[in-house]
């Protein structure tokens, strides 16, 4: 992953040299993976010894928190993407949650989600209108956290691991005083399927929605969880602001001593890739797309032929769903005496079928690997042709 880690931040520093204007624009480093690729960036630019072409910050925010801005400002270009985050909800639920407060499940609150409907609601039950008002006030709280780390740059690149850019957009949406300029590592239309379209962004890495054999990058399409693992540290997804006793507005990601969050443990995979960069010289720069290319080709391996250890190696921890939700994704739920059929639909709702497969069919693993392989070269050439 170091190699890899190398290319993220050689690829981003070619962006913000080339987007770089004069001007004073700003880029702003979206909790959580951005908190992660700034300081990657920065020990990357001090290896190579570079200065970076444009002032970046931490940027407190997330989808929930940036779609509170586009609701505000118009909210039936932001109802598309919300409808498919709350799908299956309640009115009372998506309330809640836009609003940071507790809205009861009854009545007329417990209908199906509509935007139509809970905006009728936020608008005539007066429930609704204080659940209204906090979400104005915490997309206030949001506009004035952007006021103070932007300054009076017109230009912002919002800047993120990836991959549908639904922050960029949202803050585009929200922010028609700035020019708002979504740049992410990996970028990928996952929810076209539900009629979306891709919003307007940069993707530096891989820029595709679907894997392709011999495009080693796209297997991040694969595993994207493992990637999202790699770069997001263990801090809660944002939710809420407030304003601090000095008048500074601070996100619930900022507890007491958060960033200590941002240092890796010493057996991580993140810090080895942090260990890989402090080798790099000014020399190294020439080489960086030959290593991560040969890099992409390990984790491919990895990651479509799983052996056992890799299992181990690179199953991810519980990943929060985010968006005002506690649910969770796992990887490698116990399966114990479970019937075929029971595994067979663990593969099918992972988040990384080869490892479940590898995992749960150790004997046979080897053909169904080899078979998906071939199934899905066979389909990235009639897209290529087609």
């Amino acid at each position: 992953m170091g190699p890899i880690l190398a290319e993220c931040c050689h690829t981003l520093y070619t962006y913000l040299r080339a987007a770089a204007d004069g001007d004073g624009s700003r880029a702003l480093y979206c909790a959580r993976g951005g908190l992660t690729l700034k300081r990657a960036l920065e020990l990357f630019l001090a290896r190579i010894e570079r200065a970076p072409p444009i002032a970046g910050t931490d940027f407190m925010v997330s989808r929930l928190a940036a779609s509170r801005l586009a609701l505000e400002v118009c909210p039936q270009r932001a109802a598309p993407l919300l409808a498919l985050e709350f799908e299956g909800s309640s009115c009372a639920m998506v309330a809640s949650v836009l609003s940071g407060t507790a809205v009861p499940s009854r009545g007329v609150w417990a209908q199906p989600y509509q935007y139509e409907r809970l905006f009728e609601l936020m608008s005539v039950d007066p429930l609704g209108r204080r659940a209204r008002a906090a979400m104005i006030e915490q997309a206030t709280l949001l506009r004035a956290h952007i006021a103070s780390i932007s300054g009076n740059a017109r230009t912002l690149h919002v800047v993120d691991t990836g991959v549908f850019g639904s922050i960029g957009h949202y803050l585009a949406l929200g922010l028609s005083d700035k020019e708002v300029r979504p740049v992410m590592l990996f970028r990928a239309n996952y929810k076209r399927r539900a009629g979306l379209v891709l919003p307007p962004a940069t993707g530096l890495v891989c820029d595709q929605d679907d894997y392709t054999p011999w495009k080693p990058r796209s297997v991040s399409r694969l595993y994207w969880p493992l990637i999202e693992a790699f770069f997001e540290p263990s801090l809660p997804s944002v939710r809420l602001y407030r304003r601090a006793d000095d008048g500074e507005v601070l996100s619930d990601l900022q507890k007491p001593d958060w960033q200590a969050s941002l240092s890796s443990d010493s057996d991580s995979i993140r810090a080895g890739a942090f260990d890989y960069l402090r080798t790099l010289n000014p020399g190294s720069e020439a080489a960086i797309l030959e290593r991560s290319t040969r890099a992409w080709r390990a984790l491919r391996r990895r990651i479509v032929y799983p052996t056992s250890e890799d299992v181990l190696l690179l199953g991810v921890s519980p990943r929060s769903l985010d968006f005002g939700v506690d649910d969770l994704v796992i990887f490698g739920e116990p399966v114990s005496n479970a019937s075929p059929l029971r595994r067979i639909a663990e593969v099918r709702d992972s988040i990384w079928p080869e490892g479940e497969i590898r995992r749960l069919f150790p004997k046979t693993a080897g053909i169904w690997l080899h078979l998906i392989e071939v199934s899905r070269t066979i389909a990235s050439a009639y897209r290529a042709v087609r």
